[in-house]
């Protein structure tokens, strides 16, 4: 026959299929040795903030991870009126974290805490805060819901809180609480992701008065103390566990009518407002806070 081939060889054929999953290993490579900085704004309350999740490598470190091979560092910046405000110190603190790692974020996030931007320095609110080789990672992170006490039901493709009645959908990555008038799942805000400040909190209380007399009178104002409001609501099985901490409560009651309503109320507030603080994940700003 005069016909011949004209199409390619196996072999080079098995040369490309080879050369392309080198590639494919070498960029895999890269992915698993690069840290990464996602920057995200949040809104709590009246007021802006950045948190920027650092992603740092750690093949062969014996260091806690995640199933990713990278373990997380959350950073976040000062509360802002603005939101460019909180743009600016999110893009201050990635900006340290690319020229020199973890601890120049650090640095730099004690600073902001005293810095206040000039006009001229903020950006535009509508700013893109994401970057090219932050998307894969952004993508898992946003898939997952924030906070603890989340647990997939089986098969199901949503996760369910476990002492509170909210749900998550990572698909849509959309948060859903039980309504109660009509018992259905309706979209709401994401829970709180609680921050732990350095700060020592000491709290005492003492009732003073003229003689030893009028401590005894029933008359007498009624004080209620709770040093570690985290750990009360724990005790009392009303998880806490999204409140910022360091947490407490004072309480002062004047039996301004008698003592029964004082003493009724220095005894069984803390039950009724831990029931209450409770029932909601979201950040308690002052505005909700003031309508408790």
């Amino acid at each position: 026959s005069d016909k011949t081939w004209s199409g390619t060889p196996m072999w080079q054929i098995a040369d490309e299929l080879e050369e392309q999953r080198r590639k494919r290993d070498a960029e895999e490579r890269r992915k698993a040795s690069t840290p990464v900085a996602v920057l995200n704004v949040r809104c709590e309350g009246e007021h802006f903030l950045c948190e920027l999740t650092l992603l740092i490598p750690t093949v062969g470190a014996q260091v806690a991870h995640d199933a990713s091979g990278f373990r997380e560092v959350k950073v976040r910046g000062p509360r802002r009126k603005l939101r460019a405000e909180a743009i600016a110190d999110g893009f201050e603190l990635r900006r340290g974290f690319h020229e020199s790692g973890e601890a120049e974020v650090l640095r730099r996030s004690h600073g902001l805490r005293s810095k206040t931007w000039a006009a001229a320095e903020l950006p535009a609110e509508s700013a893109r805060i994401d970057e090219d080789e932050d998307q894969e990672h952004r993508l898992r992170l946003a898939q997952r819901p924030r906070g603890t006490g989340w647990s997939r039901q089986k098969d199901a493709d949503f996760f369910i809180h476990t002492h509170s009645p909210m749900a998550y959908d990572p698909k849509k990555m959309q948060y859903f609480a039980v309504e109660a008038a009509t018992n259905r799942y309706v979209p709401c805000d994401a829970p709180h992701d609680p921050v732990e400040y350095a700060v020592a909190v000491s709290a005492g209380a003492s009732l003073a008065g003229k003689d030893d007399g009028d401590l005894a009178l029933p008359e007498r104002p009624r004080s209620l103390l709770l040093k570690e409001l985290v750990l009360t609501g724990r005790a009392m099985r009303k998880p806490l566990f999204f409140l910022d901490q360091p947490a407490s409560c004072f309480v002062l009651f004047e039996a301004v009518r008698g003592s029964a309503a004082a003493d009724h109320c220095s005894k069984n507030f803390h039950t009724k407002l831990l029931a209450k603080l409770s029932s909601r994940l979201q950040f308690w700003s002052g505005a909700v806070t003031k309508s408790l």
